[in-house]
């Protein structure tokens, strides 16, 4: 499987930069997985680029936040996903 360029990984954390600003400077972990469509049985690849951190509360509490980037073979942001 092919790994995702440096690229690709800076524009997934533009995205996540504009989107969630409290998880700037957090390190993306990158994990690679096919995924076979339903109807032609053609496998694709598909790239997820996950940040996490552990970010504070109004009124003093923390929570960690997860956010993940789904990316495709060619670098191009499918569908971006986070915890409450």
């Amino acid at each position: 499987m092919p790994a995702l360029n440096e690229k690709h990984i800076a524009k997934a954390r533009r995205a996540v930069r504009e989107t969630y600003p409290e998880l700037a400077g957090a390190e993306p972990k990158v994990t690679t997985r096919s995924t076979q469509s339903k109807g032609k049985g053609h496998c694709k690849t598909v790239h997820v680029v996950s940040f996490s951190k552990r970010v504070s509360l109004p009124g003093g509490g923390h929570m960690n936040r997860a956010v993940r980037v789904t990316m495709d073979q060619m670098g191009e942001i499918v569908k971006i996903s986070s915890s409450k």
